[in-house]
């Protein structure tokens, strides 16, 4: 990204304005994602997007494919084979339990609420069939998570 941003910029060029690619509270302890075509917003690409905060980061897959609210609600016929249904993603899990308890909200508050604490403006794109998953991602912007909830993910 950062060549292809460079020669942009020498050539007068509008460059990126977005990069939509896997970033979610579930990413770093998941399992490869299969298709070579697909990248996480991890090493050189999540420094970009530091350097970069004029380009929007709209990751992908934001709710993590459902499988901390599937995992913790016990479906387990929806996770299987899920590549973020890893034994750290499950210890994560609680820890999202945790946190949704604690401010009495809802898990997919607490996994959409990670993308408040990224150091560069991110936008992830969500997709439901039920009208009212909508409203519960939107209130995630009212529950007032602090950093520190997410502290565990940085360690």
């Amino acid at each position: 990204m950062q060549e292809a941003y460079v020669y942009c910029r020498e050539k007068g060029f509008r460059g990126f304005v977005a990069d939509q690619s896997l970033l979610n509270i579930g990413m770093k302890y998941m399992d490869e994602l299969g298709d070579s075509t697909l990248r996480c917003t991890r090493g050189e690409a999540y420094q970009f997007h530091r350097e970069h905060p004029e380009v929007l980061e709209m990751p992908f897959s934001g709710n993590c494919n459902g499988f901390f609210q599937n995992y913790l609600a016990g479906r387990w016929e929806r996770i299987k084979g899920s590549n973020y249904n890893t034994e750290k993603n499950r210890e994560a899990a609680e820890q999202i339990r945790e946190t949704a308890l604690k401010y009495g909200c809802s898990v997919t508050q607490v996994v959409m609420g990670f993308f408040r604490f990224q150091p560069f403006a991110c936008v992830p794109l969500y997709a439901t069939s039920d009208p009212g998953h909508v409203g519960d991602v939107c209130a995630s912007l009212e529950v007032p998570l602090t950093e520190e909830d997410y502290a565990w993910f940085w360690v």
